[in-house]
């Protein structure tokens, strides 16, 4: 789970392109990070995350970089952008339990050096011991969080 607890919050820094202008490719600064929910508490006291981001050819989609070889894809229609989900499966070792841990990232891009975005995610857990899990990370199983990002080009 340690490994989904980093790519969530990096997630907050996917952008998109939109009529009129391209945004910068490289890497990206999240300026403001605003948790509005945070059950499933993934996003701790992050305050400031870099990521790269690339655009296709046509500029129709942007893929986002992760870290870890970890990768989505974003379309990108008038300004607002889509990504994939970004699922993480865990089966815990000796117990009946797998985690799921699932992200989705949307949000608008403002002009070529800023953007917003929204990171939904989740956690859920299939298996017998699924309430020994939840107790033992401290939460309640299936949980939700949810936060906003202001970002910007680092220039």
């Amino acid at each position: 789970m340690k490994n989904v607890m980093n790519l969530v919050p990096v997630a907050a820094l996917a952008l998109v392109a939109c009529g009129g202008f391209t945004p910068s490719q490289g890497t990206w600064t999240s300026t403001a990070i605003t948790v509005n929910s945070d059950d499933c508490a993934i996003f701790g006291d992050v305050e400031t995350i870099e990521v790269d981001m690339s655009l296709s050819e046509d500029e129709a989609t942007m893929t986002f970089d992760l870290g870890d070889d970890t990768t989505t894809d974003c379309s990108l229609e008038n300004g607002d952008f889509d990504c994939t989900a970004i699922v993480f499966e865990d089966a815990l070792d000796e117990l009946d339990a797998t985690l799921t841990i699932s992200q989705t990232i949307s949000g608008s891009f403002e002009d070529e050096h800023n953007g917003e975005v929204t990171i939904d995610a989740s956690v859920s857990c299939e298996g017998a011991d699924c309430e020994a899990v939840a107790t033992a990370v401290e939460l309640t199983l299936p949980c939700t969080s949810n936060a906003t990002a202001t970002m910007a080009h680092a220039m």
